[in-house]
């Protein structure tokens, strides 16, 4: 130890010195900047007292003023006590030091004047100003007090401030140029003692520097060797590895991986805030910034920084040539400490990609195994006699959807018609799965609507544009598949047509009546008749759920009125709907559908079907009512400002047409603003069945 002490005594000795000498020019160059601060605001004091002269003068002759035309002082009185306080603690506090508000506003201390020349000074000013100072007091407390005295003792202060305030202003600015003086002198002391200490630092630093040079030469060897064994580390490691110091700058070492990772050569001394601002969004950003604060603060412990890591999973896109390689990255961080103190923070980046992608593989399939019990779940609830006829009906329905995208479009509006069948033809499915429970069905007959409705609004289409939808009805004939597969996994094949024992209770139609009155918040009842009738056919009964969830829905959503509205009309605060069905002379059967709402909106209809350019103002004017009515069974025509799960689409109306034409169906419309709506739809059975081949 002491051999080591004499090899490196002269470095350590003169070390001390150059330390010795900093911290003494240091410490001076504090007390002198001290003595300058405090010799400044004396300075700026002074120069204050001289405004306050004038402003202690001003106010007086204010008040004075105010007070002869018998208006409002109490402004002028209150500058007039400030000024006055203000000038006399000031003045005070030159001659015998003590605290005083300062030209900041803050509280200072003003030590006493030392020099013969300020002290003279001081004591000219006093005789002035003191007995100033006690007649302005007596005039305020005679001014407070409303005697009858004030306006003659504010006109002899008014008098005496004419007669002094130019001696008072001499006087303190006399005080001035003598803070000035004293101020300069200690500037010029200030620059002479650390010009000595930096002369005499900079020998030491020589001295020093000498002997450390011919140290470094046997360290250099030494750090060349440590160098390549760190290198051979870093080479091999499989993480990013590198050092953060407190200024969040990344150090010279870093792992090869660390390069690989972020696919860039130049990551020395980089700063690792801008480098993650480029990966991280900017509202996380915020709380990375202030983590990585957690990082230097010794009072926060390791693990507790560990658990707040917001940096545990960032997903981040890395340019490869003309390509972007998504990646998922982890860090973590280790203090690096130095005699107890944090001194830098070990990073370390581990590409998880593999990690993530094999969890969301599994989480996907959690999700798809899900689904599979819901829709167990759902058709174990459903009515098993219609579950058979809705899947026939679906297949059927998703079928034509597939022939329609198969089938060739010459230009933009053929393939805009096409995408406007489609979605007329997929609103009624998503309606029947709604009302059955089915929701992972409905959901995707919903996405595929919503790819259409883009498709629709485009200006120019092209077989590319069908790319999305076509893969949503592929998920979609998949669903259906399993579905089958489970119902007749569960229930056996069965024939979906209805005998005298096997008579569908439609409780799903009232299930999904108070789900869509709860989304619109409305109260509404169904009333049902007629439709349990035996030996319907499956076709009409997949027509007749078709068009009634349809009706359903639209009614709840156009039709019936919030409580407010219906109290307003002095109906009852719960909407009725009523669905029957009656058996016809000719064999047929008649279906009617019934609200008790406000009717059709024929404004709002003539107003959207001119906004859609299906007709002209002028023709609108000349258009019956029946002719609106027809209006609505427009394919994208909506009553409707606000598009949500149950309205807005402007497909409703069209996705009843469709089905009921298939069976040689025919609608009549009713309507009346007081009284509601009705939809009478007559199928003539014979018929049916020939229509249902032909389409």
């Amino acid at each position: 130890m002491f051999k080591a002490f004499g090899k490196y005594s002269v470095i350590i000795m003169t070390t001390a010195l150059f330390l010795a000498s900093v911290i003494t020019v240091l410490g001076l160059n504090f007390y002198m900047s001290f003595q300058v601060e405090a010799n400044a605001e004396a300075v700026n004091v002074a120069g204050r007292q001289r405004m306050l002269s004038q402003r202690v003068s001003k106010s007086l002759l204010n008040t004075q003023v105010q007070l002869l035309n018998q208006q409002s002082f109490d402004s002028e009185l209150s500058e007039l006590k400030g000024a006055t306080n203000l000038f006399n603690t000031t003045l005070r506090a030159f001659q015998f030091g003590g605290e005083i508000t300062g030209t900041s506003g803050q509280k200072t201390y003003l030590p006493a004047v030392k020099t013969d020349d300020g002290k003279n000074i001081i004591g000219s000013a006093n005789k002035i100003w003191k007995p100033f100072h006690e007649n302005i007091l007596k005039t305020i407390t005679s001014i407070e007090n409303k005697d009858t005295s004030a306006l003659r003792l504010l006109s002899n202060d008014t008098q005496y401030a004419r007669d002094n305030i130019n001696s008072i202003l001499k006087l303190m600015n006399d005080l001035t140029n003598e803070r000035e003086t004293i101020a300069q002198e200690a500037a010029t002391r200030s620059r002479l003692i650390q010009a000595v200490g930096i002369v005499f630092s900079l020998i030491c630093f020589i001295i020093i520097m000498y002997r450390i040079f011919g140290q470094l030469r046997v360290a250099d060897a030494q750090a060349e060797r440590a160098e390549q064994e760190t290198q051979q580390i870093f080479s091999t490691v499989n993480q990013g590895l590198f050092l953060l110091d407190k200024d969040f700058q990344m150090g010279e070492q870093h792992s090869q991986e660390l390069e690989n990772i972020f696919a860039d050569t130049n990551v020395n001394h980089q700063s690792f805030t801008k480098l993650l601002e480029k990966m991280v969004s900017a509202s996380d950003m915020d709380n990375v910034k202030r983590y990585m604060k957690l990082l230097f603060d010794p009072h926060k412990k390791q693990t507790l920084i560990a658990d707040l890591n917001p940096l545990n999973e960032v997903s981040i896109q890395v340019k490869k040539g003309d390509k972007f390689d998504n990646k998922f990255l982890r860090f973590n961080f280790r203090r690096v400490y130095n005699n107890k103190e944090i001194e830098r923070v070990l990073t370390s980046v581990s590409d998880i990609t593999r990690e993530i992608k094999l969890a969301k593989e599994l989480e996907r399939e959690s999700r798809r195994s899900e689904k599979q019990l819901e829709m167990i779940s759902a058709m174990m609830d459903a009515d098993r006699t219609l579950m058979p006829i809705y899947l026939k009906n679906s297949d059927n329905t998703l079928d034509r959807i597939n022939d329609l995208l198969k089938a060739p479009s010459r230009n933009s509006s053929e393939f805009k018609q096409k995408a406007r069948t489609m979605m007329s033809t997929i609103h009624g499915l998503k309606g029947e799965s709604a009302a059955l429970s089915l929701n992972n069905i409905s959901e995707l007959c919903h996405e595929f609507e919503s790819d259409l409705k883009v498709i629709i609004e485009k200006e120019e289409i092209d077989g590319h544009d069908f790319v999305e939808p076509t893969v949503v009805l592929n998920k979609l004939m998949s669903y259906n598949t399993t579905l089958n597969n489970l119902f007749n996994s569960i229930f056996g094949e069965k024939e979906s047509s209805l005998t005298e024992s096997n008579i569908i209770n439609w409780s799903h139609l009232h299930n999904y009546t108070q789900e869509v009155a709860k989304r619109q918040n409305k109260e509404v009842n169904l009333q049902i008749s007629g439709l349990n009738t035996p030996n319907l056919d499956s076709e009409l009964v997949a027509c007749i759920n078709t068009i009634s969830t349809q009706l359903v829905r639209n009614a709840i959503s156009h039709g019936i009125e919030n409580t407010d509205e219906r109290m307003k009309s002095k109906k009852n605060n719960t909407g009725t709907l009523s669905i029957s069905l009656f058996d016809l002379a000719d064999g047929g059967y008649r279906y009617i559908f019934n609200d008790d709402g406000g009717g059709i909106n024929f404004e709002s209809i003539t107003e959207r079907a001119i906004a859609k350019g299906l007709i002209s103002r002028d023709k609108a004017k000349l258009m019956s009512k029946s002719h609106l009515i027809n209006l609505l069974f427009t394919s994208d025509l909506s009553t409707s400002d606000i598009t949500d799960e149950d309205k807005g689409r402007g497909v409703g109306m069209s996705s009843i047409l469709q089905p009921v034409k298939q069976l040689g169906g025919r609608i009549t419309v009713k309507t009346n603003n007081a009284i509601g709506t009705t939809f009478m739809i007559s199928f003539p059975k014979e018929l049916s069945k020939a229509n249902l081949a032909a389409a």
